[in-house]
C-alpha cells in the first residue's frame, strides 16, 4: 500500500509520516505483544496514513465505498453511494492502492480488501449523514433487484448477468435495511432475489435473506408483509431438506392470508404447503392442497401461479403412478408458461414431461422435451438443472440406440456433475457410459468408467451399490 505513494514521496518521508500517524511508530513493539498483533498495528498504521493523504472529497468517497460487500462499478459507486465524481475518485483510490481494478465483460469493476472495507465502514459511521447514505444505498439496490430479479417469468439473461456481479452487495443492502428498520426494503429484496439465489444454488444465502425478511416483517406488524415473508422463508428451507419446518411456515402464512381474505396469497401458500407435504411423502394431503390452490386461481387462467400448480399436480400424478394424468397436467402447465414467456419455468415442465415419456417409452417425445429443456437451462446458466436434463437426454438416446448422441450427452452430464460436485448424477453418468461402452465392445473403456464409479460410490459409503458395481468390474475384467 505504501509503495503506491513512492512516486510522490521519498522512502524516508514515508517512514517519517507513518511514525507520526495516529497509531504511533509502526516499529514499536511494547510489552510482549504477539507477532500477529504487531502486524495488525503495522497494517492499521498504513491504512490510517493513506487515509490522511486523501483530500476531504476523497475521504468521503472512500468511506462510502465501505458500504459494498463485493466488487462494484463506477456507476454503482455514483448511483448507490452518491459519489458525484465516482470515476475520478476511483482513479485516486487506485493510485493509493486503496482499491484494485478488474475487468468483467468489458467493464471495470473495483474491489477493496476486507481490512480497507472495514476501515471505510468505520469512517462512514462518523459521518453525520450516515443513516441517509445507508438508506439511499439500500433503496438503490431495492430498485436494482426489482429490475433484474423477480419471479422466473421476469428473469432475463442480461438481468442474471447483473445479479451475478451484484448479489452480495444486494444482500448487504438488505442487512443495512434491517438495522435501519426499513422493513419494506428487506422484504422487497428477499422477494426479488429469491429465485436468482435458488437458480445459482445459493440456498444458505437465500435462507439468510428470507430470515431477515421474516424478522423485519414481524417487527413491522404488517400482516400481509409477514405472510409473504413466512412464505418466502419456507421456500428457502425446502432446498435445504427442512420440509417439516417449511410446512409449518407455509401453514402460518396460509392462516394469515385466509384471515385477510387474500385469495392470491392463499393460493400461493397452499401450493407451497403441497410441495412440503409431497417431500414428506404425504401425497394425498399434497394433492388436496394443489387442487384447492388451483380453484383459487380460476378467475385468472393464465396466472403464473396456476402454471406452477398444474406442474406440481403432474409431479403428484407421477408419484401416484398415473402417468397419463401427469402428461395432461404438464401440457396445461406448459401452455400457460409459454403464453407468459416464462422460459425457465417452461424448461422445468419440459424436463418433467420428458421424464414421463421416458417411463412410457415414447422416446422421440422424451428426447425432444429433454433437448429443449437442456437448451433453455444452458441459456440461463442453470447448471444444476441442465446436468439432469443432459443426463436424461443421454439415457433417451441410449434407449433408441443412438450411441453417438448418447455418448455426447452423457459426457456432458459427467463433466457438469463433476464441476458441481453432484455425486448422484456423476455416478449415474458413469454407470450409463459403462453400459454404452460395453454394448459397443469397448471393454477397456467400460472397465475404466466402472472403476471410476466404484471410487465415487466408495466415497459415499453406498454398500449395496458397491456390491453391484464390483460384480460389473469382475465381469469386465474377465473379458480383458
Amino acid at each position: 500500500m505504501t509503495a503506491a505513494w513512492t512516486a510522490r514521496r521519498s522512502l524516508r518521508e514515508i517512514e517519517a509520516e507513518l511514525n507520526e500517524s495516529l497509531l504511533g511508530p509502526v516499529t514499536a513493539t511494547p510489552g510482549r505483544r504477539s507477532e500477529k498483533a504487531r502486524r495488525h498495528d503495522s497494517l492499521a498504521g498504513c491504512v490510517e496514513w493513506s487515509w490522511n493523504l486523501l483530500t476531504d472529497e476523497e475521504q468521503g468517497a472512500f468511506a462510502r465505498l465501505g458500504l459494498f460487500a463485493d466488487s462494484f462499478t463506477a456507476h454503482t459507486a455514483r448511483e448507490a453511494c452518491g459519489i458525484a465524481r465516482a470515476s475520478t475518485m476511483l482513479d485516486r483510490m487506485l493510485d493509493g492502492a486503496l482499491a484494485r481494478r478488474t475487468e468483467v465483460e468489458g467493464r471495470s469493476r473495483y474491489q477493496m480488501l476486507s481490512v480497507l472495507r472495514a476501515y471505510a465502514a468505520e469512517r462512514l459511521g462518523e459521518d453525520p449523514q450516515v443513516e441517509t447514505i445507508r438508506r439511499d444505498f439500500a433503496r438503490w439496490y431495492r430498485e436494482f433487484a426489482n429490475k433484474c430479479g423477480g419471479p422466473t417469468q421476469s428473469l432475463t439473461k442480461a438481468g442474471l448477468n447483473e445479479l451475478d456481479n451484484e448479489w452480495r452487495n444486494a444482500i448487504a443492502a438488505a442487512q443495512i435495511s434491517r438495522k435501519l428498520d426499513e422493513y419494506e426494503i428487506v422484504c422487497s429484496l428477499s422477494e426479488n432475489l429469491g429465485e436468482f439465489l435458488l437458480l445459482r444454488g445459493l440456498w444458505s444465502e437465500r435462507r439468510l435473506l428470507n430470515q431477515l425478511a421474516v424478522d423485519a416483517a414481524q417487527s413491522s406488524a404488517d400482516e400481509t408483509t409477514n405472510a409473504k415473508a413466512l412464505n418466502n422463508l419456507g421456500n428457502a428451507l425446502v432446498p435445504l431438506g427442512r420440509h417439516r419446518d417449511a410446512a409449518k411456515l407455509f401453514q402460518q402464512s396460509l392462516n394469515i392470508y385466509r384471515k385477510l381474505k387474500n385469495q392470491e396469497g392463499e393460493a400461493e401458500a397452499l401450493n407451497n404447503l403441497g410441495v412440503a407435504l409431497r417431500s414428506l411423502d404425504q401425497l394425498k394431503q399434497a394433492a388436496a392442497c394443489y387442487t384447492e390452490s388451483l380453484k383459487l386461481y380460476e378467475p385468472t387462467p393464465n396466472h403464473p401461479g396456476r402454471g406452477l400448480v398444474l406442474n406440481n399436480l403432474g409431479v403428484i400424478q407421477v408419484r401416484l403412478d398415473h402417468p397419463r394424468q401427469a402428461i395432461e397436467h404438464y401440457k396445461a402447465s406448459l401452455a400457460i408458461r409459454r403464453e407468459l414467456g416464462d422460459r425457465l419455468a417452461e424448461a422445468r415442465t419440459l424436463n418433467n414431461l420428458g421424464a414421463v415419456h421416458l417411463t412410457l417409452k415414447t422416446y422421440p417425445m422424451a428426447r425432444d422435451c429433454f433437448a429443449d429443456a437442456a437448451s433453455i437451462f444452458h441459456e440461463f446458466g442453470d447448471r444444476p438443472s441442465e446436468v439432469r436434463a443432459r443426463f436424461n437426454l443421454g439415457v433417451t438416446h441410449l434407449a433408441i440406440s443412438d450411441t453417438k448422441n448418447a455418448n455426447q450427452e452423457l459426457q456432458k452430464s459427467l463433466a457438469i456433475s463433476r464441476e458441481l460436485h453432484d455425486r448422484v448424477v456423476e455416478i449415474q453418468s458413469l454407470h450409463h457410459l459403462t453400459i454404452l461402452c460395453e454394448a459397443q465392445g469397448r471393454t477397456a473403456e467400460a472397465l475404466q468408467y466402472a472403476r471410476n464409479g466404484y471410487t465415487v460410490l466408495a466415497s459415499q459409503g453406498d454398500t449395496p451399490a458397491l456390491q453391484q458395481i464390483t460384480a460389473t468390474i469382475d465381469r469386465l475384467e474377465a473379458q480383458t
